[in-house]
């Protein structure tokens, strides 16, 4: 592992550390010790070095050496002359804990509500969208009579739902039947899945890079060996992906065609048949991540679905309303062939029995008002992405991205190598962000920021106005350790 690669490994395992009580050296001594006992540092690595750490977190180096000392003089860590600072071998006694998977650490930091703007950049999610939400649900509940007089349980989804989501696929180019539907609890619950049924460490995945965190949180808790493929704007770069599938003979693909987080692009038609003929060459499964697909911004509806021009190939489609009607609502879907769904089915059992038959019926209902329900989320979002994109110009003028056609979220490049210290720096200003080495595997993403613009706009101005002084503090101190330096 190079030395880039230990410090971007190291401060993606700390997380949003400078958040929480006591000082700056306190709360870092802390989030060094949560890695140990998580035992996400391999001993026979160094930690950073006091000088680089301290400059790639955005805090004097007395902080870092202050935090180490402290450690070491808990027998913690140990300082060799000459060498670095290591963990020692005798650790504590692990937590029983699970892992600390980034999506989940980070959406703890994300207030519920009061402080809108505070959360404002880093929650790629939007306001139930009224009067739809409100009255699907007043809907389900008059509706719950005879799902109260029986068990209530329903492992593969209601009927109903199946029935009304294999419709709304098949109107979009997509031919499915009820039986080829599985509901799941939102799209994340969909990944993990699918992850599931190919997943055993060390399987290897080929990812888009930038990728979704949460699905990489998912192949990560699998054991698998993760490859990323770049993400141009028409989407996946598909020469580069087909030289990994020779290479590396992966157990899965995971890609988005419509509405690409973090990046909002989406693929040409022309792309979506050349990639369904390439799938249907290679045999490999894949997982095509459409969450965000209903988000276009630019287009009256989604395009047709990769997997709609595919003959043979073994591949699943996530799907979702929770980003276009509320995140809230957690239903989402699998479609693939029956064979697979009966599987994926039985998998599911393991764990969990199916999702409240009211939220199934509410998303019934809402189903059948997609295409108003999209217009009326394409105005919202055409105009909170100007309002974004305004601000950014205003007072950040330096900073550059591609307009997304999808989505709710712009993928931004600082031209600054470690926006990792940038949302240290940000959340003392009382604001979250999410680092764009979050998106990334390996030495990816240092210099961007994924800002999201789904919340109303007030809230996106005084986010902006944060983010702003955030980013003078940080270029301030930046300059103060250059020079020190």
């Amino acid at each position: 592992m190079t030395r880039f690669a230990q410090l971007t490994s190291f401060t993606r395992a700390l997380g949003p550390w400078s958040t929480g009580d006591g000082t700056l050296q306190q709360r870092l001594e802390r989030a060094v010790q949560s890695i140990i006992e998580r035992d996400a540092w391999d001993t026979a690595h160094p930690l950073p070095p006091d000088r680089v750490l301290a400059r790639t977190l955005g805090v004097s180096r007395t902080t870092v050496i202050g935090a180490y000392e402290a450690l070491a003089s808990r027998e913690l860590i140990e300082r060799r002359h000459g060498s670095g600072t290591y963990l020692r071998e005798r650790r504590p006694v692990r937590s029983s804990a699970p892992r600390d998977l980034s999506s989940v650490r980070l959406a703890m930091q994300f207030p519920g509500g009061g402080d809108e703007a505070s959360g404002a950049l880093a929650v790629g999610s939007m306001p139930a969208l009224d009067p739809w939400v409100r009255d699907a649900l007043t809907r389900a509940q008059k509706s719950m009579g005879s799902h109260l007089r029986s068990h209530g349980m329903s492992p593969a989804g209601l009927l109903e739902l199946r029935e009304r989501i294999a419709t709304y696929l098949s109107d979009g180019a997509m031919a499915s039947r009820p039986e080829e539907v599985l509901v799941t609890g939102g799209s994340q619950m969909a990944i993990a899945l699918v992850a599931q049924l190919y997943l055993k460490p060390g399987a290897v995945v080929l990812v888009e890079e930038p990728a979704y965190l949460g699905a990489l949180d998912v192949f990560e808790q699998c054991g698998a060996r993760l490859e990323g493929v770049p993400v141009t704007p028409q989407g996946i770069d598909q020469d580069a992906l087909a030289r990994a599938v020779e290479r590396l003979r992966p157990q899965l693909i995971y890609f988005s065609s419509t509405g690409q987080n973090p990046t909002g692009a989406v693929m040409p038609l022309a792309s979506r048949r050349r990639l369904a003929r390439l799938l249907d060459q290679w045999q490999v499964p894949a997982l095509e991540d459409l969450a965000l697909a209903e988000l276009v911004i630019d287009l009256d509806r989604p395009p047709p679905p990769v997997a709609s021009f595919t003959t043979r190939a073994p591949i699943w489609i996530a799907g979702s309303v929770s980003k276009l009607f509320w995140s809230g609502l957690r239903i989402g879907w699998l479609r693939a062939h029956r064979s697979l769904i009966d599987t994926a089915a039985r998998l599911r059992l393991i764990s969990d029995m199916g999702s409240s038959p009211m939220q199934q019926l509410a998303a019934q209902f809402l189903i059948e008002d997609m295409d108003e329900a999209r217009k009326q989320r394409r105005a919202e979002l055409r105009k909170r992405r100007t309002l974004l994109q305004a601000e950014l110009v205003r007072q950040l003028p330096t900073w550059r991205w591609q307009e997304p056609a999808a989505g709710m979220c712009l993928w931004v490049d600082t031209g600054e190598a470690h926006t990792h210290a940038l949302t240290q720096i940000a959340a003392r200003h009382g604001l979250m962000l999410l680092p764009g080495n979050t998106f990334c595997l390996g030495d990816g993403g240092h210099s961007h920021l994924r800002l999201a613009f789904g919340a109303v706009e007030p809230a996106i101005r005084e986010a902006i106005s944060r983010l702003g002084k955030a980013w003078h503090s940080y270029r301030g101190r930046s300059a103060q350790l250059h020079a020190a330096v």
